[in-house]
């Protein structure tokens, strides 16, 4: 004989695809937070970069890169931020591939400063990030390019896909 089982029933996106029972006369705790961030960046232009090492640094307010979060109790949790990019990585560094000679790339790697915190990409160490508490972290980005004399003048171009983890 089958034994019927009281009880409220409670989902969240932590316990995945499972369904609790708890007792209906006792409140269940509360479950945790579930923290939601969004990324907003904006279409990034470098200029026409010179051969050699160089960096340059795009401190407009409308080019920083923004984290906006919302679920969190008790404050900002570290998080760990990385990309990836479209045209993938070589000796730890992003490419952007030039649009007439596919062949052709420049390596480059990108730090982020909000002031408080520096982070740079990639992120090949998983290092953590304290975001502040105000729900809205915004960085500036500094690029480091390595422009070899042998690839041609052109266009190039890369796109990068940020990923967010609460750090633990």
């Amino acid at each position: 004989m089958a034994r019927e089982e009281l009880g409220g029933v409670y989902i969240t996106l932590e316990t995945g695809n499972t369904c609790k029972v708890v007792n209906s006369e006792v409140a269940p705790t509360k479950p945790p937070p579930s923290v939601m961030v969004d990324v907003a960046a904006p279409d990034w232009n470098l200029g026409e970069l010179p051969q050699g090492d160089s960096e340059k640094t795009l401190a407009g307010a409308e080019q920083q890169v923004c984290f906006t979060y919302t679920g969190l109790d008790g404050g900002a949790p570290n998080f760990v931020i990385d990309a990836t990019s479209v045209n993938g990585i070589s000796g730890n560094r992003f490419l952007l591939r030039n649009t007439g000679k596919p062949s052709q790339t420049i390596p480059y790697d990108l730090t982020l400063d909000s002031g408080s915190a520096t982070l740079r990409l990639p992120n090949t160490s998983a290092s953590p990030v304290k975001l502040s508490n105000a729900a809205r972290t915004c960085f500036v980005p500094t690029f480091r390019t390595s422009v070899d004399m042998a690839v041609d003048a052109g266009d190039y171009s890369d796109v990068l896909t940020f990923m967010v983890v609460t750090k633990s």
